[in-house]
């Protein structure tokens, strides 16, 4: 058995890149693998552990039998053709900057259910990252670009109503910097049915449903003051200043 979990320094959240375990009584020890997982990242601050299984996965039960949850939905969809739908541009659609982070944070806490937020990021500058702006300034769209070796994952966030158009993504994927050849996989996640939709009128194919899962490691809790106590909030102060608490030569 074994498993590759990624944690970034400074993240609140670690992210579990795989799991093997093919034989049945390998299946039977997945909890009790995933609970040293899950104490070795608590031990290096992460508060989330997340994870992604197909949802026909056998290792599903075992997750949940070590308390995962499954916090959303996701598929995978890549364009057969464009030719038909006409030329592409990258009309509306460039690369982000400093001054863009206080909207792209905004378009999060909007869109993004407020359950999810603590560890669906809210920043992006680990990844490239493109935005649109509508006429009147307002940002109504952005996508996460990962690129590797063998492919490009776009993860798009977007105002339904500007959603509703098949030429939105035809010109995203057109101002991709230097995307080359490689395939390029559209990732939508289930709080976004009206991408769902939209991918499904494009020409695309699409890869099964994955769910996400979560393991949560602690607990928000406000906490108290430590300064007050009840006992001495309304007592006078006769304690001897500091300059006069020494011993006078």
């Amino acid at each position: 058995m074994a498993a590759q979990v990624r944690h970034r320094l400074g993240e609140q959240f670690a992210q579990m890149s795989y799991l093997i375990a093919d034989a049945q009584v390998e299946l039977d020890a997945v909890p009790g693998f995933l609970e040293e997982i899950i104490k070795d990242c608590g031990e290096k601050g992460a508060f989330y552990l997340l994870s992604d299984l197909k949802s026909d996965s056998a290792l599903i039960e075992a997750f949940r039998r070590a308390d995962f949850s499954v916090w959303a939905k996701q598929r995978f969809y890549q364009l057969e053709d464009t030719a038909n739908w006409g030329e592409q541009t990258s009309a509306g659609w460039r690369l982000w900057g400093n001054a863009d982070l206080k909207a792209i944070q905004a378009l999060c806490k909007n869109l993004v259910p407020k359950l999810f937020q603590n560890f669906e990021p809210l920043t992006r500058s680990a990844t490239t990252v493109l935005v649109n702006y509508a006429p009147d300034g307002s940002l109504v769209g952005f996508v996460d670009v990962n690129f590797g070796p063998k492919g490009i994952v776009a993860l798009p966030l977007m105002l339904p109503e500007y959603a509703d158009e098949p030429k939105v993504i035809l010109d995203m994927l057109a101002a991709l910097p230097e995307p080359g050849h490689r395939p390029i996989y559209i990732c939508v996640r289930s709080y976004q049915p009206w991408l769902e939709d939209l991918m499904q009128r494009l020409p695309t194919q699409s890869s099964s449903e994955h769910v996400l899962m979560i393991k949560f490691m602690a607990v928000r809790q406000k906490g108290h003051s430590l300064l007050k106590v009840r006992g001495f909030e309304k007592r006078a102060d006769n304690g001897v200043p500091v300059v006069r608490s020494g011993c006078n030569k």
